[in-house]
C-alpha cells in the first residue's frame, strides 16, 4: 500500500475536520490540523476513491480537486492512487506555485491542496519563469532589475540562487536530459529576439550558455519537452507559427510542422499522455480562447476544443493529473479564473475555486505538496 496524503482548507476557521469515504466505508476519521490547513495520511491500495470532508458536522467538498455526481444532488471528490513504487512509498499531491506578473511582480499564491502563506518576491518579476528542478523550486529572468537572476524558495524563503549568462524576459523555460534549459526571450539591453539557450545542470550554481541555437529569435514564445531528449519551442515573437525541435543528444534543431493559421504569442503549452502537445491561447490579432493539439509521431495539427475565456499570458501546468490553465488577460482585464482541460471530449470548464489574485505575464510551477510541510 501507498501512504497518500489528503489535505483540505476550510473556506472559514473550523474547530474539528474529519474525513470519510469509500476506502473506509464513509468512517469519519479526523484530519490532523496545521497552519492554514487540515491534513491526514491513509494506507491506500491502488485504486479510485470517492471521498468528502466534514467540517464542524457540515459535509463539504474541496472545489478545486477533481469530483464526481453523488447521487444525492451533490459532489464527492475523487482521488487515484497509483500503484506504488517500493513497500511504504508516500505518493505526494502537487499544489501549484504561481509568482509575479504584470501589476503583481512580487506577489505570490499557492493553488491546490491548501492555502498556504509565502512571503513577496525580495524583486519584482514579469514575463518570467518557473521550474520545480533539483528539488527546488526555481524563478528566473524577467523584466527589469530581474533579468539577469534567478530566485529559489528555501524554507517557505525566496533567496537568491544564480545569475544567468545573459538577461532574458519572455522566455520559455524546459527540464530536460537533466538540465533546466531557459531558451530564447527578450534581451533589453540589445533590443532583439534570443535565439540562445542558458542551461543548469543539476546540483549546479552556475549557469553555462548552449552552443546550439534555436533557427528563428523569438519571445513570448512556449515550450515543452516531449520525451527525455527532445523539446519543442512553438510561436512566438515576431509574429510566426512556426514550429523548432531540440534534440539534447545532438544539440541540433530542426524545423517542425508549423502551427495552424499565422501563429501566436503569449500562449501557454502542455505535453500530454496521448503524445499530443496542447496549446492555447495566447495573442494572434487579438486575445484568443482557441486551443490546437500537435502530434508528435505524425507532425501534424489539429484545432481542439476552445476556452470559456480569452486567455493572452496565462499559465497552463498539469497538476494532480488535472490539465489547467490560470489567469491571463481577456480584452479588457486580468483573470482570477482557471480552466480545466478534458481530453475525452475536447472540451474545457471553468473552476469553481479561483486564484485570490487576478494575473498574466505571470509564471507558474506544479511543486510537492510536502515542500511546505
Amino acid at each position: 500500500m501507498s501512504v497518500t496524503l489528503i489535505s483540505f482548507c476550510p473556506d472559514q476557521e473550523a474547530n474539528l475536520v474529519e474525513l470519510a469515504g469509500t476506502f473506509n466505508n464513509w468512517t469519519r476519521v479526523p484530519m490532523r490540523k496545521g497552519p492554514g490547513h487540515w491534513s491526514i495520511s491513509l494506507p491506500l491500495a491502488p485504486g479510485q476513491y470517492q471521498y468528502k470532508f466534514v467540517v464542524d458536522n457540515i459535509w463539504k467538498h474541496d472545489m478545486g480537486k477533481p469530483t464526481a455526481d453523488d447521487n444525492m444532488g451533490g459532489r464527492n471528490n475523487v482521488i487515484m492512487v497509483e500503484k506504488e513504487q517500493e513497500q511504504g512509498d508516500k505518493q505526494d499531491s502537487s499544489v501549484v506555485l504561481l509568482t509575479g506578473g504584470c501589476g503583481t511582480s512580487k506577489s505570490v499564491e499557492v493553488f491546490g491542496e491548501c492555502d498556504i502563506n509565502l512571503p513577496d518576491l525580495p524583486v519584482g518579476r514579469e514575463f518570467h519563469s518557473a521550474h520545480y528542478f533539483n528539488k527546488q523550486a526555481l524563478i528566473c529572468g524577467g523584466d527589469g532589475s530581474a533579468a539577469s537572476s534567478c530566485s529559489s524558495l528555501v524554507a517557505n524563503t525566496f533567496e537568491h540562487h544564480s545569475n544567468l549568462v545573459e538577461d532574458r524576459k519572455a522566455h520559455a523555460g524546459v527540464v530536460l536530459d537533466q538540465k533546466l534549459f531557459l531558451i530564447g526571450g527578450w534581451r533589453s539591453y540589445g533590443n532583439n529576439n534570443l535565439t540562445s539557450m542558458d542551461s543548469l545542470p543539476t546540483s549546479a550554481m552556475t549557469w553555462s550558455k548552449e552552443t546550439g541555437e534555436m533557427e528563428i529569435g523569438r519571445d513570448h514564445a512556449c515550450a515543452v519537452a516531449t520525451s527525455s531528449t527532445t523539446m519543442l519551442v512553438m510561436g512566438g515573437q515576431p509574429f510566426t507559427n512556426t514550429v523548432e525541435e531540440y534534440n539534447s543528444i545532438t544539440g541540433e534543431w530542426r524545423m517542425r510542422a508549423p502551427m495552424l493559421g499565422d501563429g501566436s504569442w503569449g500562449h501557454s503549452c502542455v505535453y500530454l499522455e496521448s503524445g499530443d502537445v496542447l496549446v492555447a491561447g495566447g495573442w494572434g490579432g487579438s486575445n484568443l480562447k482557441t486551443a490546437q493539439l500537435y502530434n508528435v509521431a505524425s507532425n501534424k495539427w489539429s484545432m481542439t476544443g476552445s476556452m470559456n475565456k480569452e486567455r493572452y499570458g496565462a499559465e497552463m501546468v498539469i497538476s494532480n493529473g488535472r490539465i489547467l490553465i490560470f489567469g491571463g488577460r481577456d480584452s479588457s482585464e486580468a483573470l482570477d479564473s482557471v480552466e480545466e482541460y478534458h481530453p475525452d471530449n475536447k472540451s474545457w470548464t471553468i473552476l469553481g475555486k479561483h486564484m485570490k489574485t487576478p494575473r498574466f505575464c505571470f509564471s507558474a510551477a506544479v511543486v510537492p505538496r510536502s515542500m511546505f510541510n
